[in-house]
């Protein structure tokens, strides 16, 4: 089988989970459906979690990511006096940064307030949001 039609049958796993029990705070999802290719659930989650980039490994085996890149790291933190939160951190290589103009760190910094800052005012979220970037190189990133 495909990986496209694996990953479908995770995804309509999910949403027929949640079908059955809108309340549902946990979905285990069938480790036949992820046995050899748990590598799929990193663009998954990424997707999920509405990152503006995913990582997509090679295959199952691939256990170094991104080593030595340069990378651009961005972090959403809901802030409140004395108190902080970081509500989702995630980084993109430069290269692609500089090759894609929407993953350029102005349109990534724009795209994060335009998602999160309407949602955080329609529940009169007290505080504020800061997307906070950081340029970094590191010798492992983990996914």
């Amino acid at each position: 089988m495909t990986q496209q039609p694996k990953l479908r049958q995770i995804w309509d796993h999910i949403i027929e989970n949640i079908a059955l029990n809108p309340s549902i705070m946990a979905i285990q999802i069938p480790s036949q459906l992820t046995s050899g290719r748990e590598h799929l659930l990193i663009p998954l989650a990424a997707f999920l979690l509405e990152y503006p980039v995913g990582y997509v490994p090679l295959d199952a085996n691939q256990t170094t990511f991104l080593s030595d890149t340069p990378l651009d790291v961005y972090e959403c933190v809901l802030v409140d006096p004395g108190e902080e939160h970081t509500l989702l951190r995630f980084s993109c290589p430069r290269c692609v940064s500089q090759s894609v103009a929407r993953l350029a760190p102005e349109e990534v910094r724009r795209g994060l307030v335009g998602r999160f800052q309407p949602r955080l005012e329609a529940v009169d979220y007290p505080g504020r949001l800061e997307v906070r970037y950081t340029q970094e190189t590191l010798s492992r990133v983990g996914l």
